[in-house]
């Protein structure tokens, strides 16, 4: 703390920070001004100084335009269109091959509860026989 003190006192009135400052004031009052006074996605588009873009050589050729020096946004939006189609029908056949796998644990699960009641079966069938084999032979 006392170090940002320190360079505050040390600026003095330099006229370049007293105008710098306040045109960093001036940029942050306009975009208050501009996210109370426009919808959301209309204030993203004027506030932002950056834009995204796509460098055209680096595009695959089906989104192109014919001159070749930028995007097709209408084969760009049936491109998207598409990829997202097979992404559905993707998902659609995940779907039933879950739906499938889910039924065949549950067989799986149901096969082996059976097993497992038909072992306590067999066990106790064992400790019947060896304790009527112990008791045969005790008896000679």
């Amino acid at each position: 703390m006392n170090e940002l003190t320190n360079q505050f006192n040390n600026q003095g009135n330099n006229a370049a920070t007293v105008v710098a400052a306040s045109r960093e004031m001036e940029e942050v009052k306009g975009q208050i001004f501009m996210a109370q006074n426009m919808p959301r996605n209309e204030c993203a588009y004027v506030s932002f100084d950056k834009r995204l873009g796509f460098i055209a050589e680096l595009l695959p050729p089906e989104l192109r335009a014919d001159d070749i020096m930028g995007m097709d946004h209408q084969k760009a939006i049936m491109w998207l269109w598409q990829g997202a189609r097979e992404n559905i029908e993707e998902v659609d056949e995940l779907q039933k091959e879950l739906s499938s796998t889910n039924e065949t644990l549950e067989t799986a699960l149901e096969m082996i509860s059976d097993l497992q009641e038909e072992n306590k079966a067999l066990e106790q069938r064992v400790s019947d026989i060896e304790e009527f084999i112990k008791g045969r032979l005790l008896r000679r």
